[in-house]
């Protein structure tokens, strides 16, 4: 036991003389710290050189001007009041653009996007014009991450050999910018523009305008502006801007008809409009007696003079048999009606020497329609204008080219669904009638509007270019569109995702027949971004 002992304090002290011999050796033998790296400078001076041979200049962005500039005793601010050798500048619109978009897409935190950021604000010429494509790369490259980190419903992307079949652009694919055409003559075939308030459907519109205006030969465009949202485009686009509180329209015929004919296909749509079929025959009867108070007039003054939708409201109280029975309520029905149409357009419809329809669709015109608000008057305008346009292109032939376009923002108010209505593949809508005929009179019809579930359906199912901006938020509309372009469930509910300027679109006379997700073509606002 006690040589264990021994032994143990023997070993002890062994490795205490060792540890007291070796201690200098070791610390010999450590290496010196190293001094800390200088930081990486902003810019390499191989881009970012202000010197020349002529006129040299020490270069201020080379690497020992950082080193000064970042040193570790400085503190470090995206916006401080750091000296800089250079005059300073206030961001432009461009640039607070950029900054907006770099935070909603929440790359403003990261470091090399703050120092482009303060390299364009603070320095000018190809220097700022650098950073600022920097930054617009940046936003592209997380935009196109996003496309290829979430799924997206509607790939596989269109092919560009089909994708570009046509003389009229609509969109830019997604990912890789493809534009999507599709001749222009698809526009005869009905148009169907759906989206959210402020998405883009405004400047869509434009976009298309502005191609058919440049167009060879030149195609016109009727516009019904309801909120005067495409006066400031009017330069833009060549146009004319006219108040509708500023003209008024009579029941002049088309040039191939005459009056009996013109009034006998018109009162039967006036009637549905009104939502009283019962009482065709009796709009019948008093257009007849103002057809024989006219030509009474024109046979004693010798003057000529048309008749308005005025002159039929009075002649109905010349109609006989109206004084008992189920005619007299129907009479009563009508007068009410026609009254409240007329009191709400003002003198649209009561004046007889109105301007003729062919002037309003011949030249690029926008009809502003702001103090047309009531319902049943913005339809009766929307039905007068469609019937007398079919039965003006029926006369001239039958054609599949585009002539002329008209185009209904907001259109919920001209062509909406009724209450009640009946299922349109039984029995077919007014206004699906109208336009069936009005395809082949070389007039496109373009409708837009922010509630599709509430546009007459003859309207969509006789639209072959359907084009969804922005998304759509409510589930009935959202079902709509579905129907429409065929989607799946996934694209249904991808519908709700859009963005502003993002778009799906699907037309039936293009050569890709599937839907595509693209993007709406910048166009610049005359009022500022």
């Amino acid at each position: 036991m006690m040589k264990v002992k021994h032994n143990t304090i023997f070993s002890i002290t062994v490795i205490l003389l060792l540890a007291l011999l070796t201690t200098p050796i070791f610390a010999l033998a450590e290496t010196p710290a190293k001094r800390p790296a200088p930081p990486l400078p902003y810019l390499t001076p191989e881009i970012w050189s202000y010197t020349n041979d002529k006129n040299p200049q020490p270069n201020m962005w080379s690497t020992e001007m950082n080193h000064q500039r970042d040193s570790p005793q400085e503190p470090k601010f995206l916006f401080g009041n750091r000296k800089i050798r250079f005059p300073s500048i206030e961001p432009d619109e461009e640039l607070l653009h950029l900054e907006a978009e770099l935070r909603q897409r929440q790359l403003l935190h990261r470091k090399d996007i703050q120092n482009w950021y303060r390299i364009a604000s603070y320095v000018k010429g190809y220097n700022r014009a650098y950073a600022i494509e920097k930054l617009r790369i940046a936003i592209e490259a997380d935009r196109i991450e996003d496309m290829r980190h979430f799924e997206d419903p509607f790939r596989p992307l269109g092919p560009e050999v089909l994708l570009r079949q046509g003389d009229l652009h609509l969109l830019d694919q997604v990912v890789d910018g493809v534009g999507w055409m599709v001749p222009k003559d698809a526009l005869v075939r009905g148009t169907f523009v759906a989206g959210p308030q402020g998405a883009g459907k405004t400047r869509f519109i434009v976009w298309i305008c502005l191609q058919l205006a440049k167009a060879n030969p030149p195609m016109p465009f009727l516009i019904i502006d309801p909120k005067a949202a495409l006066s400031p485009y009017a330069k833009y686009l060549n146009a004319v801007v006219v108040d509708i509180s500023e003209i008024s329209l009579d029941l002049s015929p088309p040039g191939s008809m005459t009056y009996p004919q013109w009034l006998i296909e018109y009162l039967p749509y006036l009637a549905a409009d009104l939502g009283l079929i019962q009482s065709t025959d009796l709009l019948l009867d008093a257009g007849r007696i103002a057809l024989e108070l006219r030509d009474r007039f024109i046979k004693k003054t010798g003057e000529h003079t048309e008749l308005c939708l005025r002159d039929i409201y009075t002649c109905l109280s010349s109609v006989h048999d109206t004084d008992r029975g189920r005619r007299a309520g129907y009479l009563d029905a009508v007068q009410t009606s026609l009254s409240r149409v007329l009191l709400a357009s003002g003198d649209l419809f009561s004046c007889r020497c109105g301007v003729p329809i062919s002037s309003l669709t011949n030249t690029n015109l926008i009809l502003t329609t702001a103090s047309l608000t009531d319902l049943l008057s913005c339809r009766v305008f929307a039905t007068y204008l469609l019937t007398w346009l079919q039965a003006d292109g029926r006369g001239k032939g039958e054609t599949n080219k585009l002539l002329r376009l008209l185009v209904i923002d907001d259109s919920q108010r001209y062509v909406s669904a009724r209450i009640g209505q009946p299922d349109p593949a039984m029995t077919p809508t007014s206004m699906a009638q109208i336009l069936a005929v009005l395809r082949s009179s070389g007039t496109g019809l373009m409708v837009a509007t922010q509630l599709p579930a509430q546009v007459d359906p003859g309207v969509i199912a006789l639209s072959n270019l359907i084009v969804v901006i922005g998304g759509i938020h409510d589930t009935d509309g959202q079902t709509v569109i579905g129907n429409a372009m065929s989607l799946s469930s996934e694209q249904r509910k991808a519908l709700v995702r859009l963005t502003s300027r993002e778009a799906v679109g699907f037309c039936g006379a293009g050569a890709y027949r599937r839907p595509v997700h693209g993007w709406v073509p910048t166009v610049a606002n005359p009022e500022g971004p």
